[in-house]
């Protein structure tokens, strides 16, 4: 199959899915509030639009180069449209006080080579289409509420100078992607207080952490964040907590949000320090917590007094765990009695979940067994790892193209290493990837061009490039010259001044054809 990517195609395709540039600025002027802007002037006005202040056009023509509206007094939400200026290379909406998130489409945006919203008045997370900019070279969307992680795919704003998002909410960690930007010279995303600061080995200047005077004094623990106004204390699936703006926080960006002290005590004493009661809920299947009031429906038993935080248990398994950091402890024999966690060492068994104390635990003699089942869902599955066995008993094959398959639960989520989940006998012997299609339709695989052999799929970017190779997550050829020709069977084909990557092309096909990097000549070269 060929592949071809044109540069002019790019522009289309944009264009196609666009109402006109004029339409797109007036998009942008009532989405953020146009007639409460601070320098309006002649926007809206009969006026030809390449004149409306903030607004420059390419020469005598009517597309749009540069939006700059640094202070206009912007509020409300960018328009999906700010994607529709093909030809735009500038956008700066810095110093304004809208509330938005950036719309998908900023990927849209063919030709951009600088972006800058600092202390836009931005939230929310920051999308992965802004990967998409080929040509970006700064991004500047410093002092806003962006949440969630910097996006990995960074590596492929091949051109990018400047990256500038500090005094934001970002958490995760700094991609190691930073480090394979060869144009890289700036880093910064200081002042982020739950963001991982990744140890980088480029020489571009990075500045990560919060001991910057810059830095807001967040504080570090529920209650101290509580006591400060808007703020909510978000909890990830792993159970930590940060500090972050109430109104900042978007769906699923944490697991469970904190907005009331109650809810900051982990612990009967914890809760009751803080003036509230602990309701122990025991055998009912839920868990235990601090409640603001001793007369909540749905708690069987309250506890307002420090003295039976840790009362003794009684000696029968179900009460035993009704009690935090209390297990029932079995001996050789099966006889049980009720100790803390810490102590469970000595015991032959130990049953920590409630349903496990309606079941004989005492199993001595597993040490013989080639299988042990532990665990219910265990039992619907052949534990022999055969792809049809699997599927036969209601199973689902974990197909990896790299590593050990196995089977695992149908409808379960799969664990890391998984290519493919295969559901049906079929497909029980897939084909091996032999190009790139076929490859990149698999999960987390890279298509690695190899200078000296057959190109081939590999699991990951590193692999790859310890091979040699160029890793690629996607299969469409580069549109500049020098990018192109060093891709595997490509050429860049002039037609009338304007080059495109074609796969072997002939030379009917092109005024000329160009097949090394070196022969490259501008305007066919990479944008620096």
């Amino acid at each position: 199959m060929r592949l071809v990517f044109v540069a002019l195609c790019l522009v289309s395709a944009v264009l196609s899915q666009c109402t006109t540039q004029e339409q797109a600025l007036i998009d942008l002027y009532n989405g953020t509030n146009g007639p409460s802007w601070t320098q309006a002037n002649n926007w809206l006005s009969a006026d030809p639009y390449c004149t409306w202040t903030g607004v420059t056009c390419s020469g005598n023509n009517s597309n749009v180069r540069d939006i700059n509206l640094n202070g206009f007094g912007l509020t409300g939400q960018l328009p999906d449209t700010i994607g529709c200026f093909p030809f735009l290379q500038f956008l700066t909406l810095a110093n304004n006080n809208m509330s938005s998130t950036i719309p998908l489409t900023i990927g849209d945006l063919p030709n951009i080579k600088s972006i800058n919203m600092n202390a836009a008045g931005l939230v929310g997370p920051i999308p992965d289409t802004i990967c998409n900019l080929d040509f970006i070279q700064s991004i500047l969307m410093g002092n806003n509420m962006l949440t969630g992680p910097i996006p990995s795919c960074v590596d492929q704003n091949t051109f990018l100078q400047e990256w500038s998002t500090p005094n934001n909410i970002l958490t995760g960690a700094v991609p190691t992607e930073f480090d394979d930007l060869d144009f890289l010279q700036r880093l910064v995303v200081q002042c982020n207080p739950s963001l991982v600061c990744t140890p980088l080995s480029g020489t571009f200047q990075y500045m990560c952490g919060n001991d910057f005077p810059s830095c807001p004094d967040v504080p570090p623990e529920c209650t101290e964040c509580l006591m400060m106004e808007n703020y909510a204390w978000c909890v990830d699936e792993s159970g930590e907590g940060t500090c972050a703006l109430a109104d900042s926080i978007q769906p699923g960006d944490c697991a469970s949000v904190v907005t009331e002290l109650a809810g900051c005590a982990e612990t009967c004493l914890e809760c009751l320090d803080n003036g509230y009661f602990w309701c122990l809920r025991g055998p009912a299947g839920q868990p235990d917590e601090c409640i603001p009031t001793n007369g909540q429906p749905g708690c069987p038993f309250v506890i307002s007094d420090p003295a039976f935080c840790q009362p003794i248990p009684d000696v029968t398994c179900p009460i035993c765990l009704v009690y935090d950091g209390y297990v029932w402890c079995l001996d050789e024999e099966g006889e049980g009695s009720c100790v803390l966690e810490t102590e469970s060492d000595t015991c032959a068994y130990v049953v920590d979940a409630t349903p496990e104390c309606q079941l004989d635990p005492v199993n001595t003699e597993s040490d013989t067994c080639a299988y042990v089942v532990d665990a219910t869902p265990e039992c619907q599955l052949d534990p022999v790892n055969v792809c049809e066995d699997c599927i036969d008993l209601d199973g689902a094959w974990c197909y990896s193209l790299f590593g050990q398959s196995e089977c695992i639960p149908s409808g379960a989520l799969p664990p890391s290493g998984c290519n493919d989940i295969i559901t049906d006998k079929g497909g029980c012997d897939p084909i091996p990837p032999t190009d790139c299609e076929e490859c990149l339709a698999f999960e987390d695989t890279v298509w690695c061009v190899l200078p000296d052999s057959d190109d081939a799929c590999y699991p990951d970017a590193t692999p790859c490039r310890e091979d040699g190779g160029v890793p690629y997550i996607d299969c469409i050829p580069p549109d500049c010259c020098p990018l192109c020709t060093g891709w595997d069977g490509y050429a860049w084909c002039v037609v009338e001044d304007i080059g495109t990557c074609l796969e072997n092309p002939q030379p009917g096909d092109c005024d000329y054809i160009v097949e090394t990097p070196d022969d490259c000549d501008s305007p066919n070269t990479c944008p620096n």
